[in-house]
């Protein structure tokens, strides 16, 4: 048919679910991305406070591979639990598969369902197309985690073939990958696990053929005892997009 399933379960956790789509061959189409600045802020605000002798190293290592991420794609969107910015990750991955990218994307159900609407209108449509997104559901990858199953096996398990295919289908080996896994992972108050599987993916940017967009909700930092955390997390990406409601909001001073 139009759609290929492929359900995958983990004991008892949900099944994951992988959606083939494609861009319609007879929609016109206009590629808009532009890569962001080169040079996170926040890099120079680290410079300039002060910091205890324990955590020097530790800084040392994250403004290192800022400077890194910079040099490549890497995003992040921190949005509101209920206010899911589907709009603007459904551009960037329509302006991917406009580019003949191939796209990953690695979220939950609920925002799968909301991220195929807005790819619909705006062209994305079901068919046999050489680009393609594949959808992942993000449950049976959490529940592995949570299992204590190795994040390098579960990553080669779950989402490697699928990043290899997409790549090796798609025009140039270009990809462009959406992730919630992290986020999953600090709402499941499993930060280190999250962290880690940023590190995996800022990794991932090295060939210079992959752009990687990651979505946060506002309840993986829910007050100033996150900070930390956060920051890491900004930290590794080039480009922060605060879609918070309240401009008072600690995380976006």
């Amino acid at each position: 048919g139009d759609h290929r399933d492929l359900h995958l379960s983990l004991h008892d956790a949900l099944p994951i679910c992988i959606t083939a789509r494609s861009l319609h061959q007879d929609n016109p189409v206009r590629t808009l991305s532009t890569l962001p600045d080169s040079h996170p802020p926040q890099i120079d605000d680290f410079r300039r406070k002060r910091v205890k002798r324990g955590e020097a190293v530790f800084l040392s290592h994250i403004i290192k591979e800022s400077m890194n991420a910079a040099l490549n794609y890497h995003d992040v969107h921190f949005f509101e639990s209920n206010a899911f910015p589907a709009p603007a990750i459904a551009r960037f991955l329509f302006e991917g598969l406009a580019a003949g990218e191939n796209v990953v994307v690695v979220t939950s159900l609920p925002h799968t369902v909301l991220l195929e609407a807005e790819l619909d209108k705006l062209g994305v449509r079901p068919s046999h197309g050489r680009t393609k997104t594949f959808f992942v559901d993000t449950n049976t990858m959490s529940r592995a985690l949570l299992l204590g199953q190795a994040i390098e096996n579960v990553l080669e398990r779950y989402l490697a073939p699928l990043v290899q295919h997409a790549r090796e289908y798609s025009q140039h080996g270009r990809i462009r990958i959406y992730g919630e896994l992290s986020d999953a992972m600090m709402q499941l108050h499993r930060p280190e696990i999250a962290l880690a599987l940023e590190h995996q993916g800022t990794e991932m940017l090295a060939d210079g053929k992959t752009k990687v967009s990651c979505g946060y909700s506002g309840e993986s930092f829910p007050d100033a005892s996150s900070a930390k955390h956060f920051t890491h997390v900004c930290l590794l990406h080039n480009h922060i997009h605060a879609e918070l409601k309240d401009r008072n909001d600690w995380r976006t001073k």
